[in-house]
């Protein structure tokens, strides 16, 4: 006879029964042990529109066939990404990780700002990009794609229910960019040739020095060091921004040049 399966109890269940859940958020790097985290899913998800950052990245992936496409991914693929996030979700939360999701959102929608305008967003697959934990403050990235600029909408939700249980939970966003045409160099070489390459040895990408843009994803985290990479997603000015809003915290801060 088949023994019942016996459920690992998740840390949140502890926490939930002391009635306060201080400390709560509080990550440094990437290999303590993990205890909660947001794990994004592909639903609504769309090709997003031609614009600089994501011709630039297409191209450099060898997708050009993206540049034609519109509306919603196909089902096919929106599918197959679910199942795998899935899988992810399921094996987590074997090990008694508790994960949460972000809402639901179209994102085949227009956005339109006094600055700019883009047809359709993007997606929610990759909350990597836009959450950046240091300690206990949760930081709002501001990434270079303007299909990308409502992408914090999906988790607001979870991000809200943090701050109401954690009471040492700080909760910042970055300055948001206008994205004017000023952020983009529109003379920058994208066939990835010998002037592209010459410039990635500069360090002069296509985003320029108008206003700071980052991926939280690119940054990297020792315990108080942290890393900025200087890149597409990550110019100069940023890297002037950065230190002062993170030194509050204890941080030291330090660009890291990488290679091409």
């Amino acid at each position: 006879m088949c023994e019942p399966a016996i459920k690992k109890p998740r840390i949140s269940d502890f926490k939930s029964s002391l009635g306060t859940e201080a400390g709560l958020v509080n990550s440094w790097n990437e290999w303590d042990r993990l205890e909660e985290i947001i794990v994004g899913t592909a639903s609504l998800a769309v090709i997003p529109p031609k614009e600089p950052a994501f011709e630039m990245k297409v191209k450099n992936e060898g997708k050009l066939s993206l540049l034609g496409q519109t509306g919603y991914r196909t089902k096919m693929s929106i599918d197959k990404a679910n199942k795998q996030l899935a899988h992810f979700v399921e094996l987590l939360e074997g090990e008694g990780v508790v994960v949460r999701r972000p809402d639901e959102m179209d994102f085949n929608t227009p956005v339109q700002t006094p600055d700019f305008a883009v047809p359709r967003m993007n997606t929610s697959a990759c909350p990597r990009d836009l959450l950046l934990t240091l300690g206990n403050e949760v930081i709002e990235a501001t990434m270079s794609w303007r299909s990308r600029f409502f992408e914090y909408r999906p988790y607001r939700t979870v991000l809200k229910d943090y701050m109401r249980r954690d009471p040492c939970m700080l909760w910042t966003c970055a300055p948001k960019p206008l994205m004017t045409d000023k952020l983009y160099r529109s003379n920058y070489p994208q066939d990835y040739g010998e002037e592209n390459a010459r410039l990635v040895r500069e360090h002069t990408y296509l985003t320029s020095e108008e206003e700071p843009v980052f991926d939280a994803a690119d940054i990297m985290r020792f315990g108080k060091d942290i890393f900025l990479p200087h890149g597409v997603h990550h110019q100069r000015v940023r890297l002037r921004v950065a230190p002062p809003q993170v030194r509050r915290q204890g941080h030291a801060c330090a660009p890291a040049a990488l290679p091409r």
